[in-house]
């Protein structure tokens, strides 16, 4: 187990060393410059929101760089031959294979984290404004933690759908597929969204949890989207199962 895990590591460490991982890199920064040009005349809490919320810097600065860094990862993954000799099962092989591109993304969501930080401080804010936000129902750093929670669970709920297709689709597939819901996520601010009062109005589309929804309450919009997650872990445990049964034998 150590040495598989040393190997996951490894794997992981000649990733960030590509040309792949360094150009997500800048555009992350890019748009993290961005979300703090955008984000001048607000606070250092709101600006926060703003960013990790807009469409623009979602799709740009998270959802792309995230989608070739899965890739990538799962292409070394697979010519990591040391590894993969070391899986018994088909099982074992996808557990790994998703553990791997857990734990780049954790890195790189880090990472991105600590460049919109950065990206805030070059603009002037009007304060920190730690106070309560009676729009958002809630106090601004609570919810700019919910805000940093709820966009990680989902953007690893969409890469680890991405690495599971990719055993059975072509990357190229895969890749048109992303581009489809970047096109639908830049277009979703410009819907006329109908407020959520009670949990049978639910938001469906992935994009309602990605920007602004007004929502009755806090405790409404957290609920929602705990169930949100929890459907989407689902479809995904469902999608393992098909690709661990269907997937051929694990070629070396």
């Amino acid at each position: 187990m150590k040495s598989i895990n040393k190997i996951i590591l490894n794997n992981i460490k000649v990733v960030s060393e590509t040309n792949y991982f360094r150009t997500c890199i800048g555009l992350i920064l890019i748009f993290s410059i961005y979300g703090g040009y955008l984000s001048a005349r607000l606070s250092y809490l709101n600006g926060f929101i703003l960013i990790l919320t807009d469409a623009t810097f979602f799709v740009l600065g998270v959802l792309m760089p995230f989608l070739v860094i899965t890739l990538c990862t799962y292409v070394y993954f697979d010519k990591n031959i040391y590894l993969i000799a070391r899986l018994k099962t088909k099982k074992e092989y996808l557990k790994y294979l998703i553990l791997t591109v857990f734990i780049m993304n954790l890195f790189v969501y880090f990472l991105m984290l600590i460049m919109v930080m950065i990206a805030l401080n070059l603009f002037l804010k009007s304060g920190l404004g730690f106070q309560m936000n009676f729009e958002l129902h809630c106090h601004n750093f609570i919810y700019l933690i919910f805000i940093i929670i709820r966009l990680f669970c989902l953007m690893e709920i969409i890469s680890i759908c991405n690495v599971l297709l990719c055993r059975k689709l072509n990357s190229k597939i895969i890749i048109v597929l992303n581009v489809v819901l970047y096109g639908i996520l830049f277009g979703s601010p410009y819907l006329l969204i109908t407020p959520v009062d009670n949990i049978f109005s639910m938001p469906l589309f992935i994009g309602n949890y990605l920007i602004i929804t007004r929502y009755e309450s806090f405790g409404l919009e957290l609920f929602c989207t705990m169930i949100y997650i929890f459907i989407l872990s689902l479809v995904n445990m469902g999608l393992f199962k098909i690709v661990k049964n269907r997937i051929g034998d694990i070629q070396l």
